[in-house]
This record gives structure tokens, sequence and C-alpha cells, in this order.
């Protein structure tokens, strides 16, 4: 088992949320944990028959592949034909006769397929990393794969702007963030737009990156010597790509860290975010 950075210890004691993953061109598939490290452990998947993804899962021809909190994947007996839409750590599939299904994925890598009582999941139409929103209520997707159904007043949430992320801001710019215990949190700043957002971090319109804890506190991080958003060209769940092929990940405080890896990165194929 080839590692290539250290911090196995942290890895295999943390219940991580935001563990992800890289697929190059050769089809060798990196992890990335909660931590912000980078594994090889020798995983592999077909990039062109990658056919759906989220950010601790993707279809491959069909067939459900997910990524536990220890950076491993697993290749399910679940099959899935189309995706209607997708988070993080969950997906609604779209079967027969124009039904639906909730599958949620947890930390541990299992998968639940769930049919929402009451819930018109064809009507979904705004999707964020941990949550999903329908007829002005907030379902939030928990990292042990549970749901929570959220009613925030005051505040339309038909009319916010989702995020593949623990994020959304309102019609007026509000920014919220959403952490795993369902406690929804608001800051003084406010951003016109966001230009691009991961799981746990996005870029505004000025050209900053900010970035969200495990807790839903927002966080200007400390830069890494070399990161500069303007150079960057891929987006992951956790971790960004530049044109030198360098990697920054986040790790569940917020901080970014720019990461070394002995693969060529910058040949991914498949990322964790659409």
């Amino acid at each position: 088992m080839k590692k290539l950075l250290l911090g196995a210890i942290a890895l295999f004691s943390m219940n991580a949320f935001s563990q992800s993953y890289i697929i190059l061109n050769s089809g060798v598939a990196l992890t990335t944990d909660n931590n912000g490290f980078v594994y090889d452990f020798h995983h592999f998947v077909l990039p062109n028959k990658v056919k759906g993804n989220g950010g601790n899962f993707l279809i491959e021809d069909k067939q459900l592949v997910t990524v536990d909190a220890k950076g491993f994947l697993y290749k399910k007996e679940t099959n899935v034909k189309k995706i209607q839409g997708s988070g993080l750590n969950y997906f609604i599939s779209e079967g027969a006769f124009g039904s639906r299904k909730l599958f949620t994925i947890d930390d541990k890598g299992f998968s639940y397929e769930l049919t929402p009582e009451g819930m018109k999941l064809k009507d979904v139409k705004l999707f964020g990393g941990n949550y999903f929103v329908l007829d002005g209520t907030m379902t939030l997707i928990r990292q042990d794969g549970t749901f929570k159904v959220i009613t925030l007043e005051g505040l339309d949430l038909n009319t916010i702007k989702s995020y593949p992320g623990t994020y959304f801001i309102s019609s007026v710019g509000q920014f919220f963030t959403i952490n795993d215990d369902g406690v929804i949190k608001t800051f003084p700043t406010k951003f016109k737009s966001i230009t691009k957002g991961g799981g746990n971090y996005f870029i505004d319109n000025r050209g900053w990156i900010n970035t969200v804890s495990a807790t839903g506190e927002l966080v200007s991080p400390a830069i890494p010597a070399g990161f500069n958003t303007s150079n960057l060209k891929s987006f992951g769940s956790n971790y960004m790509i530049d044109n030198s092929g360098d990697i920054f990940t986040v790790d569940s405080e917020g901080q970014l860290f720019k990461r070394s890896v002995e693969l060529d990165v910058s040949r991914a194929r498949v990322l964790s975010l659409k």
C-alpha cells in the first residue's frame, strides 16, 4: 500500500466527511481525507466509464463506487442508470415510470436507498453539497447517511443560490453555512457572487478564497506559497489543482495546504465535482 503523504494515524482516527478522489487518465484513483492529505491506495477506475459523480461517490458504468473515511474505494452491487441531481454525499436517481429514489453515502462508504415519505423528489431543483431544497424546506444529508428536514423562517429557501458545498447565499447576498448537526450560521460578510465553489471552499467575486470549517465557520485561511486563484484550473470537493500541476487541499478546520504527490495530478480526468 503506497502512501503519498504521512498522516495515516490521523486518517484512521477521524470521522471524516470530506473524503474525496481524483481519477487520473491512467485510471489510478487518488483519494483525499478530511485532514487534506492525499493517498494512493492502488485503486483503479475506468475514467471513460464514469457517468456521474459527487464528493464521496461516483458511478462507473452504472455501478455505484463509494469512498470511505480511510480513503478506500468500494464497488457496490447497486446499479444506477441515471442521476437527476447530486451533492457531496447523496444523489437522486431516476427510475422506471418517473420514479425517484434518494441515495445517501455515509463516511464508512455504506450507501442507503431511501424513499422519503411525502417527498416529491422529482421536483427537487436546488442541489447543494450536503443539502437539497424542495417546496421551501431544506433536507440535510448527514455524514452518517441519515437526513433531516429543516425550515428556515424569514428566508425563502426556494430563492437561494445553491453551491456544491456546505453553504448557500440568499437572493440579497447573505451568506449561510450548514453543518452536520443542522446548525445554520450566517455572517456579516456579503458576497455579490461566487465564481467557483467547492465542498468546503469557494472563490468570491474579488478572486479571494474563503473556506468553511466542519463546524460551519467562515474562514480566511493562510495562503501557502505558490497559491494563486487565477492559476487554478481544476476543482474537487476539498482540493484544487493549478496550471503547474500543484494540488492544494482544505482540511476540516478550513486551513489551506499545498501537498506534494508523486503522480502527475495535472492528468486528472475525473474530479469529485462536476
